[in-house]
This record gives C-alpha cells, sequence and structure tokens, in this order.
C-alpha cells in the first residue's frame, strides 16, 4: 500500500522567478492505490498525467509567459522613465523660454515712415535694454512698412514700454503699442 496516495494529493506548479503559486491541481483522486503496479508511472518513477491535469498545466506554461512578457515591458517602461522625463523637461524648458520671449517682445505699430530705426531705439531704450528692433521693409518703395517688433531684455521692460507709449505720438502719428 502506498500511504502518501490514500488522500488527494496536490500537486504545486510553481515557476522560477514568478510570485506564488500558480496552479494546482490533484495527482490522483479516486480509489486507494494497493500495488506500485497501478500507479502509471513514467520512467522517472513520476505519475503520469491525466488529460486534465496536462490541460491545465499548458494553461499555467501560458499564463507564465505572459507574465514574464508584462514584467519584461515594465521594466521597459521602467529604464526608459528617466530619459522620458529628461525630454519632457527639455520641453518644458524650451515653452517657459519661449514664453518669456514673448512676453519681451512688443508690437509697435502706426510709425510714420520717416521714423528710422535708430530714432526708434532712442525713443524706446528709456524703458530697459533693447535686444533687437525688427523693422519690416517694402522692398518695392524701400521704405518700412508703418511697423516694428522691439524686443527687449526683459518682460518688465516691455510691459512699461507699452503702458507708457501706446496711443503716444511720435513722429506726428499716435503710435499703437501691443504684446
Amino acid at each position: 500500500e502506498v500511504p502518501f496516495l490514500k488522500k488527494k494529493t496536490l500537486f504545486f506548479l510553481v515557476v522560477p522567478g514568478s510570485i506564488g503559486v500558480l496552479w494546482r491541481f490533484p495527482v490522483s483522486s479516486g480509489p486507494r492505490i494497493t500495488e506500485m503496479g497501478d500507479l502509471n508511472l513514467t520512467e522517472n518513477g513520476v505519475q503520469a498525467l491525466t488529460d486534465v491535469q496536462k490541460a491545465l498545466l499548458a494553461c499555467a506554461k501560458k499564463f507564465c509567459a505572459e507574465q514574464t512578457e508584462l514584467h519584461k515591458r515594465q521594466q521597459q517602461q521602467t529604464a526608459m522613465a528617466p530619459q522620458v522625463q529628461r525630454m519632457m523637461m527639455v520641453q518644458e524648458s524650451a515653452q517657459r523660454q519661449r514664453a518669456f520671449q514673448l512676453m519681451c517682445r512688443v508690437y509697435v505699430g502706426s510709425i510714420s515712415f520717416d521714423m528710422r530705426e535708430e530714432q526708434l531705439r532712442q525713443v524706446f531704450i528709456v524703458f530697459g535694454p533693447i535686444k533687437s528692433i525688427d523693422l519690416a521693409w517694402d522692398n518695392l518703395t524701400m521704405k518700412h512698412k508703418g511697423f516694428c517688433f522691439i524686443e527687449y531684455e526683459t518682460p518688465e521692460a516691455a510691459q512699461l514700454a507699452l503702458d507708457q507709449m501706446n496711443g503716444a505720438l511720435l513722429g506726428g502719428r499716435n503710435i499703437k503699442v501691443r504684446t
């Protein structure tokens, strides 16, 4: 008599590297086995699996393969996280820099056609250091088009110019200053 087969014995399938027990199923459930010849052993001395047990084992292997693939993808995403964070930081920095540039820039319209860039610089430099003046030119008439963009070093200077010069009389015309 084989005493360990008197009760229903459970076979646990544990896969290395996985967490916990994936499947369990009975190895033998049925009448008592009294002789070793009744066991249906394989050449290794292990009881052969039934069709149900083989199907369960195939499901367990499939589940294990899926979990392994999922774990690999999670590791790749974790490894890529610092690169994604750096890229997002660069993008945010570029957006902040662009916003800062836009805050430092003012539009000046209705400029007299007799005004030159140096005259505009002298008038607008009192509000702060000027980085650049882009005066739009008409290639046919060789005169400026009556508007320009002035970029200051600081947004405070641009705001001050906007507040003080909008509607001011310059060269015989009331100029428009906008952001």
